[in-house]
């Protein structure tokens, strides 16, 4: 006996191979979650992460450290003489003019 295939039938036993192909096996969901999401962007957020933490941060702690080493030689130089420091700012004055006189004759 015959036994008649009705399309219904066929549509519904096929509708996930459907899905599948209207979804392109789902490649561009793959793509998207795991290429540029956890790849590119993971790993541009774990550059820019190192970058900040290493050379931002170390540059900034390092420039710190050289003003604190710098106040703390200075703090040692501060005698409370008056005439001591109108003495250092004098030279410093002069040291710049001559600087200046010298670098444009």
């Amino acid at each position: 006996s015959r036994h008649a295939v009705r399309s219904e039938d066929v549509s519904r036993k096929l509708a996930p191979l459907q899905t599948l192909l209207d979804h392109k096996y789902y490649l561009d969901d793959l793509y998207e979650g795991v290429i540029v999401k956890r790849v590119l962007l993971g790993g541009i957020a774990t550059l820019t992460d190192a970058w900040d933490r290493y050379v931002v941060d170390g540059a900034v702690n390092s420039v710190a450290a050289l003003v604190r080493g710098v106040s703390q030689q200075l703090r040692l130089a501060q005698a409370g003489q008056a005439q001591l420091y109108g003495a250092a700012i004098f030279i410093g004055v002069v040291a710049t003019i001559a600087g200046i006189l010298i670098v444009n004759p």
